[in-house]
């Protein structure tokens, strides 16, 4: 085990979402609990899930329909299998990468306003409960909130999303005993691994609510909607239990935009509308509209290139992504494209 040192046509801008537009842009802040201004930078660092940042779309989604003028720079350098604990895995194909490794790198690539933190899945390393996994937990938590404090950033801490078990049921693959001489990995991880990830979420709740502007709590929400899927479709599953599905990004979204003060009833159907995502227990099947179609493009081209750019220890993929600079060109002219179809 390692440990790290700290280790489109719109066919969606319906008369209901113009009107919610109007209304909104009488508000000086877009976040009652958070204070906003024109040009602002917003970072979002994680592991895989913030990576897919489908969850962060829907959020600037939002900022764009409701707040025009408020031209946010939103970067997303989530990192697939990264952790804040530095802890690895035996059987992981490469030991995991940690934030702490790149954080000056981002932190000198990027001048954020505001950070937003979402680490826990990867951190247990698919492990029954330990302590000693824990303590690195939350020392590595400590020491990612210590550095950004003392840049003068402001914090958003996120829990960690659950793990569902039941997509990894019949496959062979859950450990149900805890078993001391074991190598768990997330190929062959602890059975009940979410009792891990509500015990980070309990901390992150309790110990850091005074130290962030606010603490998210993305476990309970999505364990929520996870729980409302399965009332009328008992066999649902969230694909491999770890990575969320478009739906489950959009109760993140959702959660994120209400501990920041926004109705979250009126943001939930302006986004159904504007994106054609549904997050009702009987919803499946959902279509994309355009618009998302083309706000999903520049997400992607973003994502690879900002992680490029800062560097990472994962082995490097054959095809490497667009130049930051002709990327950021590229992302300009997607979002005009994107203003324009939301003003139709």
């Amino acid at each position: 085990m390692t440990k790290l040192l700290f280790a489109a046509t719109c066919l969606v801008c319906t008369s209901f979402a113009t009107n919610l537009v109007a209304q909104s842009q009488d508000s000086s802040s877009p976040f009652p609990k958070l204070s906003l201004k024109a040009d602002d930078q917003i970072l979002f660092l994680g592991d895989s899930i913030t990576q897919a940042g489908q969850y962060i779309a829907f959020v600037q989604t939002w900022l764009w329909a409701n707040h025009p003028d408020l031209k946010l720079d939103i970067v997303n350098l989530g990192l697939g299998s990264e952790t804040a604990s530095g802890d690895s895995e035996p059987d992981h194909p490469f030991p995991r990468p940690c934030v702490h490794e790149r954080i000056d790198r981002i932190l000198a690539k990027t001048d954020p306003d505001v950070v937003f933190v979402c680490y826990g899945m990867n951190d247990g390393i698919y492990y029954p409960p330990g302590e000693e996994r824990f303590a690195h937990y939350r020392e590595g938590i400590d020491s990612l909130l210590a550095k950004l404090e003392k840049e003068g950033r402001k914090i958003v801490l996120m829990t960690p999303p659950p793990f569902d078990k039941e997509a990894m049921k019949g496959k062979g693959k859950l450990v149900k005993e805890i078993d001391p001489d074991f190598d768990y990995s997330w190929m062959t991880p602890y059975a009940n691994y979410d009792e891990v990830l509500k015990g980070y979420a309990t901390w992150i709740l309790e110990e850091k609510k005074d130290e962030v502007v606010p603490t998210v709590s993305l476990h309970k929400a999505m364990t929520e909607w996870l729980s409302a899927k399965r009332e009328v479709n008992p066999e649902y599953k969230m694909a491999d239990g770890i990575h969320p599905p478009v739906e489950g990004h959009l109760v993140m979204a959702l959660e994120i935009l209400e501990s920041l003060g926004v109705d979250r009833a009126s943001a939930e159907i302006q986004l159904t509308e504007l994106t054609g995502i549904h997050i009702g227990p009987k919803a499946s099947n959902t279509k994309a509209t355009p618009l998302w179609d083309l706000i999903t493009k520049r997400r992607r081209l973003l994502n690879s290139s900002w992680i490029e750019d800062v560097g990472h220890k994962k082995p490097k993929s054959k095809k490497l992504p667009m130049p930051l600079d002709e990327a950021k060109a590229k992302a300009a002219e997607m979002e005009t494209a994107i203003r324009t179809l939301l003003n139709e």
